[in-house]
């Protein structure tokens, strides 16, 4: 039987504890005890979910204004959803984008896509993580 050099045991040690940390953060930004009525339609809010976006749709005979929501990195974007439905009761419609792999850096040029920028005004935000 060939015996391990320090070097490969401390690279196999660093690999699981990398893929346990990962593991880890990954389980730790889940969304919990969410309502349920967050994602039900009311008299306020219409909810649309997609496979990129969940939009909660304001009431619009008062006036329109759209907010386009980022998660936070690593953030499950059904975490925010309370905040986006709160927003929708007051008459803002929001989009909670959802990232790729959780991880925002790399999506950001989504919305491009989604949305006509140009035709509406949006108010962007986000968690800064």
């Amino acid at each position: 039987m060939k015996k391990w050099s320090k070097r490969k045991i401390f690279k196999t040690i660093w690999l699981i504890a990398v893929i346990i940390f990962f593991a880890w953060n990954w389980s730790t930004f889940q969304s919990r005890n969410i309502p349920k009525a967050t994602f039900e339609n009311s008299s306020k809010v219409t909810v649309i979910e997609s496979d990129h976006v969940i939009t909660f749709q304001a009431d619009t005979s008062k006036g329109k204004q759209n907010v386009i929501f980022f998660q936070g990195g690593l953030a499950d974007p059904k975490a925010y959803a309370p905040l986006c439905r709160k927003l929708a009761e007051n008459r803002f419609t929001s989009h909670l984008i959802k990232m790729d792999w959780r991880l925002p850096q790399y999506d950001y040029q989504k919305i491009s896509t989604l949305f006509d920028l140009k035709k509406e005004n949006y108010i962007i935000g986000g968690n800064k993580s």
